[in-house]
């Protein structure tokens, strides 16, 4: 039996078929409840946003393109998802102690001594400004392509390289930073 691709179901959930979106969620739940909770720090919120971003994709269904991949879609809704929380939670503490996202993040099943070198990363991924984070986020943790964030940001896959590295630079500066305080 042929799998359907994300963008055949999307479509199908396009013309009508809505119940197929529960296929989607399925596959792509884990996914954006880490990248929420990596945004806002907020456990609660990241799963009130998850759910309401396939809400949000069953309203927006009919600007969905048979030409687009659907992740970089889908992500650009969550992105303002995400920076709509942001603002309302601007000044507000976050929930979720940084140190402690990377042990609520799903599947994370690895060592002890890994966690730990999660928690500094996670603690100077949250010093970085969220548009430096959230490329981070993207390119290195979650593996997505140079193309599919350029398509996110609508911009330039060079552009998105140059402005990656620069994530990396600051973030390299601010683990070492974080690593020497913790030692």
């Amino acid at each position: 039996m042929e799998q359907l691709s994300d963008e055949d179901i999307m479509m199908a959930v396009k013309d009508g078929r809505t119940k197929e979106l529960a296929i989607l969620y399925e596959k792509h739940k884990h996914r954006f409840y880490n990248y929420f909770v990596k945004m806002t720090m907020d456990r609660e919120l990241s799963q009130d946003l998850l759910q309401n971003l396939f809400v949000r994709i069953l309203k927006y269904k009919h600007s969905y393109r048979a030409s687009q991949p659907f992740l970089p879609w889908c992500y650009r809704m969550a992105r303002n998802m995400a920076y709509d929380a942001f603002k309302n939670q601007a000044g507000a503490n976050a929930s979720l102690p940084i140190e402690d996202v990377a042990a609520q993040l799903v599947d994370l099943s690895v060592s002890a001594a890994e966690i730990e070198k999660e928690k500094l990363l996670m603690v100077a991924i949250a010093q970085l400004p969220e548009s430096k984070r959230e490329l981070i986020i993207w390119s290195k943790i979650e593996g997505q392509r140079y193309e599919a964030i350029a398509h996110i940001r609508d911009t330039t896959v060079g552009a998105i390289k140059v402005q990656v590295h620069r994530a990396m630079a600051a973030l390299r500066k601010i683990y070492f930073e974080v690593y020497e305080a913790n030692m």
